[in-house]
C-alpha cells in the first residue's frame, strides 16, 4: 500500500511536470534566461529565443500591469533575503488579447556568479475560472436566499434535535440547537393549528417521506408573530432509514418589531431606511430620514407614483426612472439599486443618494413588503465630477503650454501628452511618473529643497494626503541651448473615485516674455505716465498696469481684457465726440502696427478729464520684440 501511494504521488508529479513550463535563469545585475522548454514558451505565448535574453524585460510586457511591480518587488525581496523557494501567481496577456492565470515556483541557488533560479510555470486559468464560477454561484445562491427571506436548518431525526443557522436563530428568536423535538417547550410558541401541522410534519419525516412542507404561524415574542413555510428533504442511511431532515424556513410576514430593528441597525451605520407593508397598508420611516427629508406616509403604487415622488421631494428628472424601478419590483425583480436626488428640507438643496430596494412577495406573487435603504453620496458624486473635470484639463492645458504629463502617482505610470511643438522643444516620451518628474527636475536652475519636493512622486502623494491638491510655481529652467528661461510649473492632483489611485496633470509654460515685459513696465511706472499697458499683438490681449479713473471718468474693472474692446470703450467715454472718429483710426491695432518701428509710435486725441475740461492726451506705443516677431 505504501509503494502504491508513492507510485501515485510520482505519477501525479510527472503529469504536473509534463504540463508545466520549465526554466532556469541567472540573476545578477539583470535576469538572464538560461533555459526554457517548449512548454515555457507556449504558456507565456512567446517566440523561443536562441540566445539568453533579459527575461524580466521580455516577460514583463505581457504581465498584467497591476501585478508587474508587485512581482518585481517580491522577487527582489526574496533574493535579498536569500529565500530558498518562492512561488506566486500572476495574470498575463496573450498575443490574442486573452488573459491567462499562471503560477510560477522556483528554487534559488546562490553562487559567486549570481543567483540561479530553477522553476516551473503552470497554466492555472481553467482552475481559476472554475473557482470564480463557484464563488459567483455561491454568492448568487446566498443573495437569492437572503432576498427571499429564506434561512436553512437541519433536523437530526435520530436524536430528535434541530440545528438552525444564525439567520434562523436571529429572525425567529431561537437557540442554535433545539433538542427533544417535537416535545421542546419552544413548540408552544406555535398557535393550535400550527402545532398540529408541525406534528404531522414530524411524523412524515420519521416515516421516510422524501419531501414534506408545512405552513406555520409562530410567535417571535410577546408582541410579534410571523407566518413561515418549512420545507424538508429526507436523507437516508445505507439501510434506507431516515436519519436527517434538511430544509429551509421562509418567513412570509414579519410584523412591526422586526421593522423597528431594521431601522435601528441601519441608523447606527448612518443609513436612511423605510419599510412599506402592502399587506397592512402601512409605512415605517427611520428617524434620520424624517429629520432630513419630507416623507408623507403614502404607500406608492403605479397610479399615484408621480404624486408620491413629488411629495417625497424627489428630483423631477429622476421620477420616470424610479417609476420603471417600481414596475420591475411589481413584476418580480427582488432587488433594485439606484442613484437619485432628493431635496434636503434643512438646506433646500438636492442631495445625491444611493439606494437599495428589496422586495418580498406573498403566495400569489404580489409585493408583500419593500425594504428601502439609502446613503448620502454627495461627496462621492462631487469626487466623480471633479475627476471628470480633471480629465478635461489635458485638453485645456495643451493650448498655452510647452509640455504636459498625465501621471498616476500611485502606480508610477506616466502618459506623456504630445507637446505643442515637440520637434522644437525636444521633449521625450516617458514610461514612468518618476522619469517625467526627474527629467523636469534635472533642468532646474539653482533649485532648493522646497522646490525639489514638487518633483518627487512620494512627496507629492504625501502632500495630497495632507490636503494639498494643486501647486503653481514660477521657476527658472535651462532650455535645450542651456539658456535660462522663466517657466510656470503647475500640478493639479485628484483621487480617481473608481480605483482610488492618486492622479496628477503636470504642465509647464514658458513665461520668459511676460517676465521681460513685467520688468520693463516696472521701470515705466517710475515715470510720469498716467496709464500703462501692454498689448500682445498675437492674442490681442491688453494687460493694464495703470488706473485711468484717477484722471478720467473711466474705470477698468479687470487687469486683462481684449484691446479691441478696451480701446473702443475708452474712446467712447473719454474722447470728445468731434475727435472720436479720428481717434478710432489713430488708436486701432492696424494703425499702431503700421506706424511701429523698432522704437515708438504716437497718437494724439482731445479728451475730457474728471472736471469735464478739454485736455490733449498723448498716447505712446513702444515696440517690444520676442526675437521671433
Amino acid at each position: 500500500q505504501k509503494k502504491t501511494t508513492e507510485y501515485k504521488n510520482q505519477l501525479e508529479l510527472y503529469r504536473t511536470m509534463q504540463n508545466a513550463g520549465v526554466f532556469r535563469v541567472l540573476i545578477n545585475k539583470t535576469i538572464k534566461l538560461l533555459y526554457g522548454n517548449d512548454r515555457y514558451y507556449k504558456i507565456l505565448d512567446l517566440i523561443p529565443c536562441t540566445l539568453p535574453k533579459d527575461i524580466f524585460n521580455q516577460v514583463s510586457t505581457i504581465i498584467d500591469e497591476n501585478d508587474r511591480q508587485q512581482i518585481k518587488a517580491e522577487l527582489t525581496e526574496a533574493t535579498d533575503s536569500q529565500t530558498p523557494y518562492k512561488h506566486w501567481s500572476m495574470r498575463i496577456k496573450t498575443s490574442k488579447g486573452n488573459t491567462k492565470h499562471i503560477q510560477v515556483g522556483g528554487l534559488f541557488t546562490y553562487t559567486k556568479e549570481g543567483i540561479i533560479m530553477e522553476g516551473t510555470i503552470v497554466d492555472i486559468t481553467e482552475l481559476v475560472d472554475k473557482e470564480q464560477r463557484l464563488a459567483n454561484d455561491n454568492q448568487i445562491l446566498s443573495s437569492t436566499l437572503q432576498d427571499a427571506n429564506i434561512c436553512t436548518f437541519e433536523w437530526d431525526l435520530v436524536n430528535n434535535t434541530a440545528h438552525v443557522s444564525e439567520q434562523v436563530a436571529k429572525a425567529f428568536n431561537l437557540p442554535l440547537i433545539i433538542p427533544d423535538l417535537p416535545n421542546n417547550p419552544i413548540i408552544s410558541r406555535l398557535d393550535a393549528t400550527s402545532i398540529l401541522e408541525f406534528n404531522r410534519l414530524f411524523s412524515k419525516m420519521k416515516q421516510g417521506v422524501p419531501f414534506a412542507q408545512a405552513k406555520l404561524r409562530y410567535a417571535v415574542n410577546s408582541n410579534n408573530d410571523t407566518v413561515c413555510i418549512i420545507k424538508l428533504q429526507n436523507i437516508f442511511d445505507q439501510d434506507g432509514t431516515p436519519i436527517l431532515a434538511r430544509g429551509t424556513m421562509q418567513h412570509l410576514t414579519m410584523y412591526s418589531e422586526l421593522d423597528k430593528q431594521f431601522h435601528i441597525i441601519l441608523e447606527q451605520h448612518g443609513i436612511y431606511s423605510w419599510v412599506a407593508d402592502f399587506q397592512k397598508n402601512t409605512i415605517s420611516i427611520s428617524d434620520s430620514l424624517l429629520r432630513d427629508y419630507s416623507c408623507p406616509k403614502i404607500l406608492p403604487n403605479l397610479e399615484n407614483f408621480e404624486e408620491f415622488c413629488l411629495s417625497w421631494a424627489f428630483h423631477p428628472e429622476d421620477i420616470l426612472t424610479l417609476k420603471n424601478d417600481f414596475l420591475q419590483l411589481q413584476e418580480g425583480k427582488t432587488t433594485i439599486r439606484r442613484r437619485f436626488r432628493r431635496k434636503n428640507k434643512n438646506t433646500g438643496l438636492y442631495d445625491w443618494l444611493s439606494a437599495s430596494y428589496d422586495a418580498s412577495y406573498d403566495n400569489n406573487g404580489n409585493i408583500a413588503k419593500i425594504y428601502a435603504s439609502a446613503v448620502n453620496i454627495n461627496q462621492e458624486v462631487e469626487n466623480e465630477q471633479k475627476y471628470a473635470t480633471f480629465k478635461d484639463l489635458k485638453n485645456v492645458a495643451l493650448k498655452n503650454v510647452d509640455m504636459v504629463g498625465r501621471l498616476n502617482l500611485t502606480t508610477n505610470v506616466c502618459t506623456n501628452i504630445t507637446p505643442r511643438e515637440p520637434e522644437q522643444n525636444g521633449n521625450p516620451t516617458f514610461n514612468t511618473a518618476e522619469n517625467f518628474l526627474n527629467c523636469l527636475k534635472g533642468k532646474l536652475y539653482n533649485p532648493n529643497s522646497s522646490i525639489e519636493e514638487l518633483f518627487n512622486r512620494e512627496s507629492l502623494v504625501k502632500k495630497f494626503k495632507n490636503g494639498s491638491t494643486s501647486f503653481e510655481k514660477e521657476i527658472q529652467y535651462y532650455n535645450k541651448e542651456r539658456k535660462i528661461n522663466w517657466y510656470r510649473y503647475v500640478i493639479e492632483m485628484v483621487k480617481n473615485p473608481y480605483n482610488h489611485n492618486i492622479e496628477a496633470i503636470v504642465y509647464t509654460s514658458n513665461i520668459d516674455k511676460q517676465k521681460t515685459l513685467s520688468t520693463i513696465v516696472d521701470k515705466l511706472i517710475e515715470t510720469d505716465y498716467e496709464f500703462i499697458g501692454t498689448i500682445d499683438m498675437s492674442s490681442d490681449l491688453l494687460t493694464v498696469y495703470g488706473e485711468l479713473s484717477l484722471f478720467f471718468q473711466l474705470k477698468i474693472d479687470k487687469q486683462q481684457l481684449f484691446y479691441q474692446e478696451a480701446y473702443l470703450t475708452a474712446i467712447n467715454r473719454l474722447v470728445i465726440p468731434e475727435e472720436q472718429e479720428k481717434a478710432i483710426v489713430a488708436l486701432s491695432k492696424e494703425t499702431i502696427i503700421a506706424n511701429l518701428t523698432k522704437t515708438s509710435s504716437y497718437a494724439v486725441a482731445f479728451c475730457s478729464n474728471r472736471e469735464n475740461q478739454r485736455v490733449r492726451l498723448l498716447w505712446k506705443f513702444d515696440y517690444l520684440s520676442d526675437d521671433k516677431r
